[in-house]
């Protein structure tokens, strides 16, 4: 059941996205945290995102796509600089070459994030939660901060 409803959330989620209004942009970079790796993040307006991460490295693996929404509050939003917080709702797969082996699940970021214009650099802080049907998913198994430039 978990497993079925999980694409058709996301799905629902990209259908129902908010169209590109002529402002967006990518961002490419790397993170630090639980799983260091790159972070691709697709802006398609003002409020909405797609975040993709990637790990490859010590004998594992992890991938995550996430769908975000950006809640900029009065003061977050300066002449060369936006501070944003957001939520989202996505799907992380793991693997690893120890007992753990495979593993996916539904993953619930939360973060800060702040944009400077003027140099094109993205910097976020995030927190997320991890729930999946295999026992040796953390509750809140991940952690993140990064940089990322804009084109």
């Amino acid at each position: 059941m978990v497993k079925r409803l999980l694409p058709a959330i996301v799905l629902w989620l990209t259908v129902n996205g908010s169209p590109a209004k002529g402002d967006s942009s990518v961002g490419i970079g790397a993170e630090a945290g639980t799983q260091p790796g790159l972070s691709v993040q697709y802006m398609v307006s003002p409020v909405t995102a797609y975040h993709f991460t990637g790990h490859f490295g010590d004998g594992s693996a992890a991938i995550s796509a996430d769908y975000q929404r950006l809640y900029i509050p009065g003061f977050g939003h300066g002449g060369d600089f936006t501070i944003a917080t957001y939520a989202g709702i996505g799907l992380i797969g793991t693997s690893s070459r120890d007992q753990n082996g495979e593993a996916y699940g539904l993953h619930l970021p939360v973060g800060l994030q702040g944009d400077i214009e003027a140099l094109r650099l993205s910097l976020f802080l995030e927190i997320a939660a991890v729930l999946g049907p295999v026992p040796t998913t953390n509750t809140f198994g991940a952690f993140a901060t990064g940089l990322r430039t804009r084109f």
